[in-house]
């Protein structure tokens, strides 16, 4: 059994990234980011101003938060109800990151994550895995790419799934998460000394995959 922590700046391609491995390993991949989106879903649909901290841990304590595994992918339930399609949004994402920052909703996250690495073979990617989630992690990566190139993956992204927004709009919601993620009190995206550094502005995602893997064979 083995366990991979993956954290990295947002648009970076570590979600893409992380799936591929898991693939290659034929282990479990858990998005942590989508734990946080569910719930910034919960607080949008119930009228909850995100930056009302004192709102938010209140009626964050109390939903139910789960992931399944269907056909190998992972499903995010909040109350019971499948809300996994609709988690990858502009505002969903800068809902998350806002939440994120709360020490309680972290907290709701971290046992599912945990817990899922206890008991199977898996990877977790997110914005404090290595340092805080799994510190003990038997492999940990940190993926990173420049601006620009991160900006134009996630603009793209958007435009394939029908978004409107524009490459200005999306550079400018990049870089206040990386901001937020980085100056966060709790928890905040850092590179642990024993992370291994892969920058990928000048790779394909099956050359990032490989140099992930090649890590990994090593050992």
């Amino acid at each position: 059994m083995i366990s991979i922590a993956m954290d990295g700046t947002f648009a970076s391609g570590k979600s893409s990234i992380a799936k591929g491995v898991s693939k290659k390993l034929n282990i479990l991949y858990l998005n942590s980011g989508q734990l946080f989106r569910a719930c910034g879903l919960y607080c949008l649909e119930n009228n909850i101003d995100p930056n009302d901290k004192e709102k938010v841990v209140s009626a964050i304590k109390d939903i139910d938060l789960s992931i399944k595994y269907i056909n190998g992918n992972q499903h995010t339930y909040l109350n019971g109800v499948d809300v996994s399609d609709k988690l990858n949004t502009p505002i969903m994402g800068n809902y998350s990151s806002i939440v994120s920052v709360y020490p309680e909703v972290r907290e709701k996250t971290i046992g599912i994550q945990r817990e899922t690495a206890k008991t199977q073979s898996v990877i977790i990617e997110g914005r404090d895995i290595t340092s805080h989630v799994l510190p003990n992690a038997d492999y940990k990566f940190y993926i990173t790419a420049s601006e620009k190139v991160r900006a134009h993956r996630r603009y793209l992204d958007f435009k394939n799934s029908g978004e409107k927004i524009t490459i200005k709009q999306v550079l400018k919601d990049l870089k206040e998460r990386d901001y937020r993620d980085s100056h966060r009190d709790i928890c905040p995206l850092v590179r642990t000394p024993d992370s291994i550094y892969i920058s990928t502005t000048n790779l394909t995602l099956d050359e990032a995959i490989e140099k992930v893997l090649s890590y990994i064979n090593k050992k």
